[in-house]
């Protein structure tokens, strides 16, 4: 019965461990047989030279009865009594047991082709999931790499930002720079007072502004106030005599007025620029009624350093 199912099982068998599972189990009852032949032969080639020698199988008789849905049955096995010859009775096992060893081998061979096919079904079905695992693989490469590129503009386009952020700041600051008048901080006012004022208390300085240039007026009063109390301090203005007009700050001295030096390096350890020039140089022509002028200190506009 084992066998009658392995047979109908391999015929249905779906799963490829199913039926290598039925297909070994035919294989070794195979082989089994073929033990039990070779068995027999051997058996047979020993007992070459032992003749007589008999098996005396017997049974007494036996009678049964049974009922199936109302209806008796009887069965009734007759008593045996006989005589068997051993070379005989293995020479015919070794027949059986060799046609059922050829019918097993049969009964397999039917289930080697399923084996086959279903090994091909689930290869083809590893390549199938191969193929769809690479392409899924290779698509999510390729968003990944759009991804990248995204990200990569997203980059670019806050790096153009900020830059344009960066350069409005730094238009604002160069507007807010051109606006801003020139003035003196508290700190250069401190500076100017305790270096420059008690050392020369005499000293006698005009300053001068562009007439009209009310940002060159507004820094004169505040150099005007560093510079006093201690220094005698005149406030003129400039006439504009055509030409250019003169930038920045200038120190108008004769040559041999040290104090126009000391006044320069003052002003620039204030972090104020100036350069010293002859006297005789002043487009300022008159001295306001003052005839013992020592130093000019002339405001020209703001300088395009500043205002650029």
């Amino acid at each position: 019965m084992a066998l009658v199912r392995s047979i109908v099982y391999v015929f249905s068998a779906d799963s490829l461990e199913t039926a290598r599972a039925v297909h070994r189990f035919l294989e070794w009852l195979s082989i089994l047989f073929f033990v039990g032949v070779v068995a027999c032969d051997v058996a047979l080639h020993l007992m070459e030279h032992w003749d007589g020698l008999v098996w005396k199988p017997g049974w007494n008789g036996r009678n049964a009865v049974f009922s199936i849905q109302g209806h008796a049955f009887a069965f009734s096995l007759p008593a045996y009594r006989g005589t068997v010859s051993l070379k005989s009775l293995l020479k015919t096992n070794s027949l059986v047991w060799f046609g059922m060893a050829i019918a097993l081998e049969f009964c397999a061979l039917p289930y080697s082709t399923r084996v086959d096919e279903l090994s091909d079904r689930e290869l083809s079905y590893s390549y199938s999931q191969t193929i769809s695992a690479l392409t899924i693989a290779g698509e999510a490469n390729r968003q990944a790499g759009e991804a990248k590129e995204r990200a990569a503009a997203g980059e670019k386009e806050a790096s153009r930002l900020n830059k344009s952020a960066e350069d409005e700041r730094i238009a604002r600051v160069n507007i807010q720079r051109q606006l801003e008048w020139r003035s003196i901080t508290p700190e250069q006012r401190r500076k100017i007072k305790e270096q420059l004022v008690p050392a020369f208390p005499t000293a006698l300085v005009q300053i001068m502004a562009i007439m009209g240039d009310g940002e060159g007026s507004e820094y004169a009063e505040q150099l005007a106030d560093a510079l006093s109390p201690g220094w005698a301090i005149h406030i003129g203005s400039i006439s504009p005599s055509g030409g250019r007009l003169p930038e920045g700050l200038h120190i108008y001295a004769a040559p041999d007025n040290w104090r126009s030096g000391i006044l320069q390096k003052t002003l620039e350890a204030a972090g104020i620029e100036a350069d010293v020039r002859p006297l005789q140089d002043s487009p300022n022509g008159m001295r306001i009624g003052l005839t013992h002028v020592e130093i000019e200190l002339h405001i020209g506009l703001r300088p395009r350093s500043i205002r650029h």
